[in-house]
């Protein structure tokens, strides 16, 4: 596993291009449909749990566009952000899951069609990724 560090050093060399929004490309492809990923909702982070080889797809996608950093799809990933869809149970699930979709699509199309060597990178990176909390802090309702 690459360090923080060793990353830093890697980008005073070169830029390192990173993947785009898995929100839109979850709905561009559909995957959001409850025929694509029954019983998400809304909660597209279950997307990891229902429609697996979806995620993977977009990971791929990505890569395949020149990406050499892509984030897992667990933007809501933390039980704060879980309770609102009844999931809090399943964030370590939802979490775990989406670092293996990101890692394993990385490593497959780095060693199918050598994406990053032919971008002159001998390897990619897999990042995980946590967004805003979905609720928002109201220093006036005295909570």
């Amino acid at each position: 596993m690459i360090t923080r560090k060793e990353i830093l050093a890697r980008l005073r060399d070169r830029i390192i291009i990173m993947d785009g929004a898995m929100g839109t490309m979850i709905q561009q492809r559909g995957l959001d449909s409850a025929e694509a990923g029954s019983g998400v909702n809304g909660n597209l982070d279950m997307l990891n749990l229902v429609n697996p080889n979806g995620i993977a797809s977009i990971h791929k996608a990505y890569i395949e566009a020149g990406a050499e950093l892509i984030e897992t799809n667990t933007f809501s990933g933390t039980v704060i952000s879980q309770q609102e869809y009844g999931c809090a149970e399943k964030v370590y699930e939802i979490n775990r899951r989406g670092a293996e979709i990101a890692r394993a699509a990385a490593e497959e199309k780095c060693l199918s069609i050598d994406t990053w060597r032919e971008m002159g990178s001998k390897e990619g990176y897999c990042s995980g990724l946590y967004g805003s909390y979905n609720q928002v802090f109201d220093p006036l309702s005295g909570c």
